[in-house]
């Protein structure tokens, strides 16, 4: 593992990945541009010279989909001021320099301090006759803040069984205060030194205590060939030491499949006198190595006092890492961390909907759950979900899960539905006690 160093937010943490690159355009430089400042009431305007920020590296690559192109590059704060608000004009031009697409877009990184860099990508569908981009600084506005920092290191990279990559590392807080996390992600850049892809992360918290030091998950859904990766982040100190009334009522238990896959299964309990939304982490391990970590967020908050039941299955690059401890599956451990900073009180009305099961159909470890959703209220839900709980008759939990419409079920209305399950090893749907219940969100 190598390391770098910026004398900005930046702390750079590079690891090759041993795997061949694909032939891409050659690059499209971007001469410097100086921005002009947003209006402010707060801020009195730049004095000559004014602002100036470069774009470097801009890049104009296929996306995955053959007719779509991406954009990608870095711009650097070259001024002697902290700013924020940066907005970027993407063009892409084909042949005979005739505009193709366009689009203003953000940089990753938020803020800037005096030559910090930050990268950025713009992404254009269905632009095949795309041959080159240019881009300019439109907009950017001078702010004061305080600048933190924090530690990244241990990435190791892990293949999918999607023929993407998984990323894992760990991230620490120095600071003797809380940190938000407001961005991070990696910059993958290829031998010449040239951006090719920018991943912002998967799964981690959103804040961490003083010293705290916890894994984090980024992952790219094609294998990008042999690079090195770049962390760039923003942080923010914060003294919102907020507990979240979410209790671990049921810990993370690691069960498996008749095919050997993992199922990590547990409850988590909302002790507020109102409802909550949740976000928890997973993390997997053997021994003390970290094997793999997931996300949850469930998009309907918890009812007061609900314990609601979870059976996690998807964590990517398990595979992989499954085979290199075969031996050792059997001390695989689970442990779950409360979000407390992305869980928080919900002002949204929860309201109970009618659930019609038509078929219970198990397929080997599946258990598919088909019905339909009904709404007995007179204006449309949002987020319409299915919940499912599957016990023994001793009422030993045994799976759960989820599933919502993605669009607004109307009132007086119904839409179908299939709920996938994952079941335990040696459980027998036709011995199992169900529970399944819809709920959704008051626009």
């Amino acid at each position: 593992m190598r390391l770098k160093a910026f004398s900005t937010l930046v702390l750079i943490t590079i690891i090759s990945v041993g795997c061949s690159t694909e032939a891409r355009p050659t690059p499209t430089s971007t001469p410097s541009v100086t921005a002009t400042p947003l209006s402010t009431k707060t801020t009195a305007p730049s004095p000559t010279p004014r602002v100036e920020i470069v774009i470097h590296d801009l890049i104009l690559l296929p996306g995955e989909d053959g007719d779509d192109r991406y954009v990608i590059g870095t711009l650097e704060n070259q001024s002697q001021e902290q700013i924020d608000s940066i907005s970027i004009y993407i063009s892409i031009l084909d042949t005979d320099e005739q505009l193709v697409s366009e689009q203003v877009i953000q940089p990753f990184l938020t803020r800037l301090n005096p030559k910090a860099i930050s990268p950025f990508k713009a992404y254009f569908p269905n632009a095949s006759e795309a041959a080159s981009a240019r881009a300019k600084i439109i907009t950017y506005q001078p702010i004061e803040f305080e600048e933190v920092t924090m530690e990244i290191d241990d990435l190791t990279t892990i293949s999918t069984i999607d023929g993407g990559m998984a990323i894992l590392g760990m991230v620490e807080n120095p600071n003797a205060t809380s940190v938000v996390i407001d961005a991070l992600g990696l910059l993958a850049v290829d031998s010449q030194g040239d951006p090719i892809d920018l991943l912002p992360y998967t799964a981690g918290l959103s804040m961490l205590g003083p010293g705290e030091r916890v894994p984090f998950l980024v992952l790219s859904s094609q294998h990008p060939g042999e690079v090195d990766l770049v962390p760039y982040y923003n942080i923010t100190l914060t003294r919102d030491e907020r507990a979240a009334p979410l209790t671990i009522s049921t810990p993370p238990e690691v069960l498996f499949t008749e095919q050997g896959a993992p199922l990590i299964l547990g409850m988590i309990t909302n002790e507020n006198n109102r409802p909550f939304e949740t976000a928890f982490l997973i993390i997997l391990r053997i021994e003390d190595e970290i094997l793999a970590i997931t996300s949850i967020k469930p998009l309907l908050p918890l009812r007061p006092g609900e314990s609601r039941p979870y059976a996690i299955t998807d964590f990517p690059g398990l595979t992989a890492q499954l085979a290199r401890y075969e031996s050792l599956v059997g001390e695989l451990t689970a442990e779950i961390l409360i979000d407390t900073h992305a869980s928080r009180p919900s002002n949204r009305d929860l309201v109970q909907l009618d659930v019609q099961i038509t078929q219970f159909e198990p397929i080997g470890s599946s258990l598919f759950i088909k019905g339909e959703i009904f709404n007995p209220q007179e204006v449309g839900v949002e987020s319409a979900t299915v919940l499912a709980a599957v016990r023994s008759t001793a009422g030993e939990l045994l799976t759960a899960g989820w599933t919502h419409l993605l669009e607004i079920l109307p009132g007086n209305d119904s839409r179908e539905f299939v709920l996938h399950l994952s079941l335990p090893q040696g459980a027998d749907p036709a011995m199992n006690e169900y529970d399944v219940q819809a709920l959704g969100l008051l626009p």
